[in-house]
């Protein structure tokens, strides 16, 4: 699908003339993909539907404003296949491998009534720890698990590095003590050779 028209973010805010391309914007991807699908309603209220093949449910939230104020989207009802959130309010949807996805309407345009064309703008939430609560935000376990790994491995190769360094250091100090005992030693050897050879010339 068009840029244009697609976020792959887990949460952000986006914004689309909802007239164009049959009304559907695609947040996300792979098990957390939604394929939200508008339609024209007013300038103070937009039509949201479950249609889509991504989308199993769609539900109006009517008693909090705010997406971290979410903590159970099971209270909602989706019977219906369409809502029709007004300015402000939200919507939240279960796609069709069970994860939910929180919208809030920020603005809207409608070329019906004054506006130069139809748009609808709104922040969204994925949440990808498979739960329905909301309210400690968009939980991304899998990214913070491989974060955490990352930071380990190069904690690990740092350590690696310390004691490969550490042995070098000490290889190199036990080769120098060694070459101060074996020179004066040789040096001691060589002269007492010398000195056995001329004694024995002259005697």
């Amino acid at each position: 699908m068009n840029s244009q028209y697609h976020s792959t973010k887990f949460e952000g805010i986006a914004k689309f003339d909802y007239s164009n391309n049959n009304g559907i914007y695609r947040i996300g991807e792979g098990e957390y993909l939604f394929d939200l699908k508008f339609s024209k309603a007013s300038n103070t209220s937009i039509h949201v539907y479950s249609d889509s093949p991504s989308v199993k449910t769609v539900a109006l939230v009517k008693d909090v404003s705010d997406i971290n104020m979410i903590r159970d989207t099971s209270i909602y009802d989706s019977s219906s296949r369409t809502r029709a959130p007004s300015l402000n309010q939200i919507v939240v949807l279960q796609n069709i491998n069970g994860y939910f996805a929180a919208i809030k309407i920020l603005s809207l345009k409608d070329d019906t009534r004054g506006d130069l064309n139809d748009e609808v703008e709104f922040e969204y939430v994925i949440q990808i720890n498979g739960s329905s609560d909301f309210t400690n935000g968009n939980s991304k376990p899998k990214i913070k698990k491989r974060k955490q790994e990352i930071k380990t491995e190069k904690e690990t190769d740092k350590i690696n590095n310390l004691q490969v360094n550490s042995v070098t250091i000490a290889t190199r100090k036990d080769k120098k003590v060694l070459w101060n005992i074996i020179v004066p030693l040789s040096i001691t050897i060589i002269g007492g050779t010398i000195a056995g050879i001329i004694v024995w010339i002259i005697t």
